[in-house]
């Protein structure tokens, strides 16, 4: 009697078990609700996903033309600051033209000056020699 009793137990459970696997018309429905959500939840995932790599790909060209701005600004003041450097070696070499050309002058003038200058201390030697109060001016002033 017991072994029919579980025996009769068991075979409800079965058919309970049975009953509450087949799915309602409603249960079917609100499946195919959730997967239809469920798929135009995937549509606009991927719509984001593409929205995303659009702006990843426009912050690299940003990126790449930030890039180029800083390559041609670095260029440019590598360009100004040799052009400054050619012009001051342009401007102290043209400067130097009229002072060498000024040192030449003095330079000869000084020379006529030295030979004049031997010239009248040998003069003066002379005349020391035959005048004896002159030679001894001369001696004293060290000539």
């Amino acid at each position: 009697m017991l072994k029919a009793i579980i025996l009769l137990l068991c075979l409800l459970s079965c058919v309970i078990n049975a009953e509450s696997a087949t799915l309602s018309q409603t249960d079917r429905e609100l499946l195919i609700r959730i997967s239809e959500r469920v798929e135009m939840m995937n549509a606009k995932f991927e719509q984001v996903d593409k929205r995303f790599e659009q702006v990843d790909r426009r912050l690299e060209q940003i990126e790449n033309r930030e890039d180029n701005h800083f390559v041609t600004i670095i260029t440019v003041f590598i360009g100004f600051f040799v052009t400054m450097i050619g012009f001051i070696f342009w401007d102290r070499r043209m400067a130097l033209v009229p002072v060498n050309a000024k040192m030449a002058s003095l330079e000869t003038e000084l020379s006529r000056a030295n030979e004049e200058n031997s010239k009248i201390k040998s003069a003066l030697k002379d005349f020391a020699e035959k005048n004896i109060d002159f030679k001894d001016i001369f001696s004293r002033a060290a000539f």
